[in-house]
């Protein structure tokens, strides 16, 4: 054979091999950048989902995290009334203390829970305080209560309502009346 004819052979056996290699280096290369562009989309795809999910969840925590904090809120309230930390004002005003008369005057109020109320009295004649209560069917509180021209009664409550009667062997006047309710 002929050296030309053999150069050009194996030149011509080399560079189909070269091709073909080529080709099938394209043909893995663009399988490969196909499959890479699904597992891309498949992973921006799962990601959206965990998004969503961690979505959800941050707003079933922020909403659980409300009720836990309404739940304590109610737990400090209920134990400040088991400890009698809560007070209230119910009447602060004047009224009119009728002397030597079956006509007294009267202030009527309502109480949730147990505990004790004052009643603190400012006049210029001695008043006494006389507050009423009955928890049905068993029990009824009444006492009078000498508070002079500037004092306080103290008297307990419990969950129901009560009356205080004002009164005075003096003269009629008028005195200033601060009720407060503590539970």
């Amino acid at each position: 054979m002929n050296e030309k004819k053999m150069v050009s052979r194996n030149v011509a056996l080399s560079l189909g091999i070269i091709c073909v290699v080529l080709t099938a280096l394209i043909a893995y290369f663009t399988a490969t950048g196909i499959s890479a562009q699904r597992s891309y989309n498949d992973l921006q795809n799962q990601n959206k989902q965990l998004q969503t999910w961690l979505n959800g969840n941050e707003t079933l925590l922020s909403q659980t995290q409300n009720n836990n904090t309404n739940l304590q809120n109610q737990v400090n309230n209920f134990t400040d009334i088991l400890n009698l930390g809560k007070s209230t004002t119910l009447y602060n005003g004047t009224i009119t203390v009728v002397a030597n008369t079956l006509e007294l005057t009267i202030l009527q109020e309502s109480t949730p829970y147990a505990g004790y109320a004052t009643v603190h009295v400012s006049s210029s004649i001695d008043v006494t305080v006389t507050p009423v209560w009955d928890y049905y069917p068993i029990l009824r509180y009444q006492n009078d209560i000498n508070v002079g021209s500037n004092g306080t009664a103290i008297f307990p409550v419990l969950p129901s309502g009560f009356v205080v009667y004002f009164s005075t062997l003096n003269s009629t006047d008028t005195a200033n009346v601060t009720i407060t309710y503590y539970y």
